[in-house]
């Protein structure tokens, strides 16, 4: 949740979001249905004017469609996601490696927490109070 304006309706539409690209509580714990679907991603939207790190050349995208029909974008209101390892990403470009993979290049929250514990704990539901900006990274 972005605000502590109407967390009911967040929780909600975070729910219904979740339901649409398949999740559930019990496969968010896991993530094994991701991994059964490695380097899945639809990137789109070509640009040229995003960070780069590393070893990431162009092509840089805006946009990529992520396993379960999910768009992550590196806008301001789409660019947080949670990755395989747990970790809270906000993200600021897509771009390509040596090898011609597409990578995402952003910024890791390092500091996460339940945002409530009332009804349930938010992080059965995927939510938390994440801070703590790590540097750009791939």
């Amino acid at each position: 949740m972005r605000k502590g304006e109407r967390p009911l309706q967040q929780l909600v539409n975070r729910y219904s979001e979740m339901k649409a690209c398949g999740f559930t509580p019990e496969k968010f714990k896991s993530y094994d249905h991701l991994s059964k679907h490695p380097q899945t991603v639809q990137p789109s939207r070509i640009h040229c004017d995003g960070p780069l790190v590393n070893q990431c050349v162009n092509p840089q995208y805006r946009s990529c469609v992520v396993p379960g029909g999910c768009i992550v974008k590196a806008t301001q209101a789409d660019n947080c996601c949670i990755l395989l390892d747990k970790s809270i990403v906000l993200v600021e470009n897509f771009a390509t490696d040596q090898g011609g993979q597409v990578v995402l290049i952003g910024r890791a929250l390092l500091k996460k927490e339940n945002l409530y514990e009332v009804p349930c704990q938010s992080s059965l539901l995927g939510i938390f109070y994440a801070h703590t900006l790590s540097k750009l990274c791939a």
